[in-house]
């Protein structure tokens, strides 16, 4: 035997209906369910009233079968079925079994769930276990197993993913809700709008409304107005995490795979740090990540003037060697390090608060010239002292000191506040 399938489990009965009397109003009353009339939204009940009080259960059972229904209800016995043998507890479980016409699965449904509503008022009665005509296995139920909202009136729910900054303006955070389902068409703009709430840390300027917004071939084109570019502070890391918010929550979208962000109906010509607003891709690496061992700051080259701008990343654990790794694989989606593709880190070591990192040939004969050698030093100086016990950087390419375009480099141990974005 086993338990009740999902279709019953499913059918939702609000008890709200009709009430009624039968035999009189004096006695022990004992109240009968029925399914109402006009689609089974509604169990009925009736109150019927025992004068020598509750006759046995086989009886019982017999006079709720044979009952008539009050008026707007209808009977929860299919017609052709009958009683194969007198009701019984066993062990609380009180046994049941028709015989007669197969009926439809929903028939069947309506009358299990009546039975049980019904017979688990009376006392010893832990659940019912009914043997229905055409059925090869016996359900067993209980009251717990109804369902008492009518799910199929309710509105369908889903969820989406909306990613909002966090206190300390470095990552994203994963928020997922539950809403009411809505059109897919629907959904771009619906997640567009809630991003333009007023909340706490958000970086989007307060008062941006959303004028537009349009998916084709997997490009979603967002058109905001005037106050997004007019108000967007200038630093990078806000900056950086208005976008993303932006982006990050419609690529949770299977259909939308890059976004284009406009103002007032007009493609972004370039904003402060990200330079094109078009064809922007999801960055999964600004998202925080919960149970990660540490998160650490990378330094990119950005803008004009080459100023240094923070990268937060989630690491295995932070640590100087960790760091390093990073910033020698990190794929920039805003500025560079600078560092040339190939660069290995070789072994670091530190000392009273000398850090000594040693990389392969790569990190100096892949500069092109003086300038990018310059600022993949300073990438790689500023990354490291982000780390507290160091206060000097020392390089070496292949265990020896490095020959640079430019000579004064080999005494650049240390940051210069010049080299950062304010």
């Amino acid at each position: 035997m086993k338990r009740m399938t999902a279709t019953l489990l499913l059918l939702a009965f609000l008890l709200a209906g009709c009430q009624g009397g039968g035999q009189g109003d004096s006695g022990t009353p004992f109240v009968f369910y029925y399914p109402a009339v006009g689609g089974g939204e509604t169990l009925a009940e009736q109150t019927v009233y025992f004068p020598d009080g509750l006759p046995m259960l086989p009886e019982l059972v017999q006079q709720y079968i044979q009952s008539t229904p009050p008026e707007g209800a209808t009977s929860a016995i299919p017609h052709g079925w009958e009683v194969a043998k007198a009701a019984e507890l066993v062990d609380g479980a009180l046994l049941v079994s028709f015989q007669g016409e197969i009926a439809t699965e929903i028939e069947g449904s309506i009358a299990a769930a009546c039975l049980t509503r019904t017979f688990s008022a009376v006392d010893g009665v832990r659940s019912l276990c009914l043997t229905l005509p055409g059925r090869d296995e016996a359900l067993i139920l209980s009251q717990d197993d109804l369902l008492f909202t009518d799910t199929a009136m309710l509105p369908k729910q889903e969820q989406i993913v909306l990613y909002y900054p966090d206190e300390h303006l470095r990552f994203l955070l994963r928020e997922t809700r539950t809403v009411e389902a809505m059109a897919a068409e629907d959904k771009p703009a619906y997640i567009v709008r809630q991003l333009l709430e007023s909340k706490p840390h958000s970086c989007i300027p307060y008062g941006t409304r959303l004028l537009d917004i349009w998916v084709e071939n997997g490009v979603c084109t967002v058109d905001l107005s005037g106050i997004f570019l007019r108000d967007l502070k200038k630093d990078f890391p806000t900056e950086r995490l208005a976008v993303y918010s932006i982006v990050n929550s419609l690529t949770e979208l299977e259909e939308i795979h890059t976004v284009n962000l406009w103002v007032a109906h007009a493609p972004i010509s370039e904003l402060h740090w990200h330079g094109s607003a078009t064809g922007l891709l999801r960055d999964e690496r600004i998202i925080r990540t919960e149970g990660s061992g540490g998160e650490g700051t990378l330094y990119a080259a950005c803008g004009e003037e080459d100023l240094l701008v923070p990268v937060p990343v989630n690491l295995p654990e932070l640590t100087a060697e960790a760091l390093v790794q990073s910033l020698l694989s990190y794929e920039m989606t805003v500025g560079s390090s600078h560092i040339p593709q190939g660069s290995k880190l070789l072994s670091l070591r530190m000392n009273n608060g000398n850090c000594v990192v040693d990389l392969t040939a790569e990190f100096i004969d892949g500069c092109a010239n003086e300038r990018q050698e310059r600022l993949a030093l300073r990438c790689l100086i500023a990354t490291l002292w982000t780390i507290p016990e160091i206060n000097r950087v020392e390089l070496l390419i292949e265990g020896i000191s490095p020959a640079f375009q430019t000579t004064e480099l080999q005494y650049v141990h240390a940051p210069d506040p010049t080299w950062f974005a304010p």
